[in-house]
């Protein structure tokens, strides 16, 4: 609040995501998040995945097991929440990273994706298209951002600190459905 920023919309994309879980039966579903400290991939992300269950009525606790932003870190956390909750059917990762180790965890455990777990990222990146199956993602939109934060910081220099306007942007998303739910 009170700066300049052009950002992603991580509570929708994640809700979103969340929310399609919901929609083809998943019930017993766990989180693979950022750290808190991460307002975007953390705090942010798990908000938007506890409002889609709490909208569907599925008011329960969110398990949640934090990861670095690395596979490894994914693989860890998976391991640990199959081992608290051998019966879940859907995993919300934060990032596309950690959904890559979740699924190397997944496999591992003799558990098959979409199958018996769906999985779910965020990111979009390449190694999305590659994965067996391909993972299920919010894509959001990079270059758009760094276009709309160049032509910002030119408004700001030429409009200079007396301004008085706090421009904010909120950029879109988009769901792209993979094999993985």
């Amino acid at each position: 609040e009170g700066f300049p920023c052009i950002c992603h919309d991580d509570f929708h994309a994640v809700k979103d995501l969340t929310t399609l879980l919901i929609a083809r039966g998943r019930r017993k579903i766990v989180m693979i998040s950022a750290p808190e400290e991460d307002i975007a991939a953390g705090r942010n992300r798990r908000c938007g995945a506890e409002a889609a269950l709490r909208e569907a009525g599925l008011d329960i606790p969110l398990p949640i097991e934090t990861s670095t932003f690395e596979a490894k870190g994914g693989k860890t956390a998976m391991q640990n929440l199959l081992a608290r909750h051998p019966d879940l059917d859907a995993v919300v990762c934060a990032t596309d990273t950690m959904a890559m180790g979740a699924l190397c965890a997944l496999r591992e455990a003799g558990r098959n994706v979409p199958g018996d777990v769906s999985i779910v990222g965020v990111g979009d990146s390449w190694v999305d298209n590659v994965s067996t199956p391909g993972l299920t993602t919010a894509h959001f939109f990079f270059r758009q951002c760094g276009e709309e934060a160049a032509k910002l910081l030119l408004e700001l220099i030429d409009e200079g600190k007396d301004a008085g306007r706090v421009r904010q942007t909120r950029l879109q998303y988009m769901i792209v459905e993979r094999g993985s739910v």
